[in-house]
């Protein structure tokens, strides 16, 4: 697999992502309300919560995706706002509670223009990294079928070797586990 390091050209890998006293407000409910914490790379760190208890809003605002109401976010210790938003955007990977995987598009293709996005290099080193996530995920069968045509459980091991594709410093997953069967 492709190191991290080279993935990210001219970016130093990111070391922390912080939350400072976040709130959502989405008119007059509240999703947030002073939210704080540290996430350091290498730290596995689990939100737990009920449904609709903020976690989904809280990795939106944390990977850049959604503004906070109030409070910030600091990379590095630098504002959130103040950073390179394509240089942060590479070293997250992101998986939300929906594969968005796209449904014409077979395994490989789909991973095929995620490389594309993240620059991973020639076409035959991206191909082989490629056949590895495929493999790595069971998709390998599978992987010149379109998306639409299967279940939810492989949509989601799809998704999830196009979160980790890259060798992202940061991984932020949203109910990652859906679907998935115990294997």
């Amino acid at each position: 697999m492709a190191d991290a390091a080279e993935n990210r050209p001219g970016a130093a890998a990111l070391t922390s992502i912080q939350a400072r006293d976040l709130y959502k407000d989405y008119g007059r409910h509240r999703a947030l309300s002073g939210v704080s914490l540290r996430l350091k790379a290498g730290q596995v760190t689990a939100l737990l919560g009920e449904n609709g208890a903020g976690k989904s809003t809280l990795l939106a605002i944390l990977a850049g995706l959604l503004r906070p109401t109030r409070g910030d976010v600091r990379v590095d210790d630098q504002p959130l706002a103040d950073i390179d938003a394509e240089a942060f955007r590479r070293q997250l990977g992101v998986l939300s509670h929906e594969p968005r995987c796209y449904a014409e598009l077979s395994p490989r293709e789909n991973l095929r223009l995620f490389a594309r996005l993240y620059e991973l290099g020639a076409a035959e080193r991206a191909d082989a990294h490629l056949d590895g996530w495929l493999a790595r995920v069971g998709l390998d069968r599978a992987a010149d079928r379109p998306a639409r045509t299967m279940s939810r459980g492989m949509l989601q091991r799809l998704a999830i070797a196009r979160t980790l594709l890259h060798a992202p410093a940061f991984v932020l997953l949203d109910e990652p586990y859906t679907g998935l069967d115990q294997a």
